[in-house]
């Protein structure tokens, strides 16, 4: 009779984990500009964070940026639920199959970050893991989410399980598996980690830190601000600035205008649109360079 709540909290789980997870990758790139007075916050922006960083390591969705716990528990959540589920039936629970597809998909997804994000893993408790190992994980709960969707006629989890092993493909350099995936996906798809504004966990990680006014704590790279192309202004790369200074009340705040805007504002996880761009790349990888500019001439186009 839990089952929904059970596969809902997987969810939540890794929904949370995402949204602190891209805030503080963006953060760590070349996106954004540490601009605050803030210990955490400076540490963060200026590539000064510590493998035994407390709130790197430990911290919940409500500290900035906490990451590594938050994306086990998603990933802990998810192999314990579906273990629950499978030692059901059918006509126990209802929809079983369809939960199993999303509990993996989900669950796999925290591999992702994982894998990407981190030079080594544990999982639980086996021995120290390269990166391609976790990724090679990943795959496998994509796999298996694949099947599953297929089976309960699930076209939405397929989608989400369709991009994200493309995404490790590409990854592990597997680029005819990632272009055989990526190619199945409608561009129109978007599967977003929601965000509201009724709990600190569920707010959006860069707006709460760095595109809102309340808390100015990086401002947009130089590289950023003024983006053209063929010296056309690019659409998609709205920045703007209202001239307030940023936490370290020196910089002037440069801030996304058509993103992150709001605590709701939903952060993607999988999309058509990154399908498409994984099937640029791994074209080009494989020396099929006609497709991927073709490929990159329409988004232009479109954009």
């Amino acid at each position: 009779a839990l089952a929904p709540t059970m596969v809902a909290s997987v969810i939540s789980d890794l929904e949370c984990a995402w949204n602190n997870y891209a805030a503080a990758a963006s953060l760590m790139s070349d996106e954004f500009m540490q601009a605050s007075g803030n210990l955490n916050q400076r540490n963060w922006g200026s590539r000064r964070v510590t493998a035994d960083d407390p709130n790197m390591a430990t911290a919940t969705c409500r500290a900035a940026y906490g990451i590594y716990t938050t994306l086990h528990t998603a990933r802990f959540q998810a192999e314990d639920i579906f273990a629950r589920l499978d030692a059901f039936t059918d006509a126990q629970v209802a929809n079983r199959t369809a939960l199993k597809a999303t509990v993996r998909a989900y669950g796999a997804y925290a591999l992702v970050a994982l894998g990407e994000g981190f030079c080594e893993m544990v999982l639980d408790g086996g021995p120290i893991i390269t990166p391609t190992k976790v990724l090679e994980a990943a795959e496998a709960r994509f796999t298996e989410a694949i099947t599953l969707a297929t089976t309960a006629n699930n076209q939405d989890i397929l989608n989400m399980a369709l991009v994200g092993r493309a995404r490790v493909r590409l990854d592990l350099k597997n680029y005819a598996g990632a272009l055989a995936d990526a190619r199945l996906v409608p561009l129109t798809y978007v599967k977003n980690a929601t965000r509201d504004e009724s709990d600190t966990r569920r707010y959006n990680a860069m707006c709460e830190f760095m595109a809102c006014p309340q808390w100015r704590h990086a401002t947009v790279a130089p590289a950023y601000r003024n983006v053209t192309w063929q010296g056309v202004v690019d659409p998609r790369v709205q920045v703007a600035t209202i001239g307030t200074l940023t936490f370290d009340n020196v910089q002037v705040w440069y801030y996304p205008s058509a993103k992150h805007r709001s605590r709701g504002y939903p952060v993607v996880l999988s999309s058509g649109v990154q399908a498409r761009l994984f099937v640029a790349e791994a074209a080009a990888r494989t020396g099929d360079l006609a497709t991927a500019r073709q490929l990159i001439n329409n988004m232009h186009v479109a954009a």
